[in-house]
């Protein structure tokens, strides 16, 4: 009882060995690319006034005005400088540069094909050099 239990827990968690290496690979390349994603659209609602993303078209460029006196032999004079807000705020990016995968695999079963088979297209089955020359003796 204990051993047909054992069995159906076991075959329940059985994959191949593409799935095995490339689900982590997939799941890396899809957080980066969610990172990108979720970045652009912080930015671009930061940068601009408006933003729509279903579209892709903005409002105008969001910028921060301030006013400073500026002093020269003539005396002083009142300026305006505007510059964009995106350029006084560090925007957070994150990548994924590097990973690293360390697999623990527990091998339950291999199976080995005989070296010299071959398939026939007249017979439509696998060939063997012991099946061959037993057909011909």
């Amino acid at each position: 009882m204990s051993d047909s239990t054992n069995n159906n827990k076991v075959s329940g968690h059985i994959m191949s060995l593409q799935q095995l290496i490339s689900a982590p690979l997939v799941a890396t390349i899809d957080a980066d690319a969610m990172s990108a994603e979720r970045y652009m659209k912080h930015f671009m609602s930061l940068a601009f006034e408006s933003y729509n993303p279903v579209d892709g078209s903005t409002g105008a460029l969001r910028l921060i005005s301030f006013n400073f006196t500026d002093s020269d032999a003539s005396g002083g004079a009142e300026k305006k400088v505007s510059v964009p807000l995106v350029s006084l705020v560090t925007l957070p990016l994150l990548q994924i540069k590097q990973a690293d995968f360390d697999f623990d695999i527990n091998i339950i079963d291999a199976v080995a094909a005989a070296p010299n088979e071959h398939f026939s297209l007249n017979r439509g089955e696998v060939e063997s050099p012991a099946g061959k020359s037993g057909m011909k003796g």
